[in-house]
């Protein structure tokens, strides 16, 4: 399923009016899942990470240089631009942070899902509630079977916000 519109948690949910809006959300830094978790009662108690560093196309050794020129070549980018690209491999899991700040008000609940071009490289962006509080939320990431070039500050993802509702 290719989610086309800004609004889709907000339609899916039937709100309207109210206090809801998106915003769009660009990635910040992109963090690997290294080694073993531990989950616990109150929360992830062990959890190893390492980041993913940014890297232009010179950066990829030569196998991975030929592969980044077919994809930025495809893509209708300059290969020898200094844009810089976060390299992600299949069969790994990667944490993102973006750099917008996200203010949850009290009383509503915010979702942040994937934007379209995620979808269509084939990346999986497991959604995330965002409560009030919670200033700086993560987004799970997953590929299979490929790697994607992603740019730095790309905007991948949707905040919406909507009224929680009363119980």
């Amino acid at each position: 399923m290719v989610i086309r519109s800004g609004n889709y948690v907000e339609e899916r949910l039937g709100v309207s009016g109210g206090r809801s809006y998106t915003r769009s959300l660009s990635i910040r830094e992109i963090g690997r899942q290294t080694g073993d978790a531990v989950v616990g009662a109150r929360g992830v108690v062990r959890s190893r990470r390492s980041d993913v560093p940014t890297h232009t196309r010179y950066d990829f050794n030569q196998h991975a240089q030929q592969d980044a020129d077919t994809l930025l070549g495809e893509a209708g980018l300059e290969p020898d631009s200094e844009q810089e690209f976060y390299r992600l491999d299949d069969e790994d899991v990667y944490f993102v942070r973006f750099n917008e700040d996200v203010e949850i008000p009290e009383g509503t609940v915010g979702y942040v899902t994937p934007r379209e071009n995620l979808l269509r490289c084939g990346v999986q962006m497991h959604a995330t509630a965002v409560l009030p509080g919670d200033d700086d939320p993560e987004a799970l990431l997953t590929l299979k079977d490929q790697f994607v070039l992603v740019e730095e500050n790309a905007l991948i993802a949707e905040l919406t916000v909507v009224e929680a509702a009363e119980d």
